[in-house]
């Protein structure tokens, strides 16, 4: 899996490839458009909500190669929307995350309205120390 972010958090371009059995499936996706920008991200601060909408392209295309057949192709091509709603949260002590970080970090929950994830939320930390997002480690 290869993709680009805007400090860990915003998704502008990936690329995921993967071949099970006869099947391979290659999947990219595109932003193409940030708009719509709702409140004001930084600085951080409890209780805050910030978000944006955000026009991605995906095309999935998928190769079946199963013995004795030639292959077929199957592309799928579509336009997304998708709004995200994020609120900040505490901030404590990094090194509660991991003991060698340094710094805060400040927690977020996200959700959006298309996707995979759509109206699932979705965890982050904002590390000061480094000043990217990571998803919050799982317990």
């Amino acid at each position: 899996m290869e993709h680009l972010t805007w400090a860990g958090f915003i998704l502008l371009s990936g690329h995921i490839s993967g071949f099970h059995d006869y099947l391979s499936t290659t999947s990219t996706t595109h932003a193409t458009k940030i708009d719509k920008l709702i409140g004001q991200p930084f600085p951080l601060k409890e209780g805050n909500t910030f978000g944006w909408e955000i026009s991605q392209e995906f095309e999935q295309v998928q190769i079946l190669k199963e013995p004795n057949t030639p292959p077929k192709t199957e592309t799928k091509k579509l336009a997304l929307v998708n709004q995200i709603t994020c609120q900040v949260g505490e901030t404590v002590s990094a090194s509660t995350i991991q003991a060698d970080l340094k710094g805060n970090a400040t927690a977020l929950i996200c959700t959006s309205t298309a996707g995979v994830s759509a109206g699932k939320p979705i965890s982050l930390q904002w590390l000061d120390s480094v000043g990217c997002f990571v998803p919050t480690p799982k317990p």
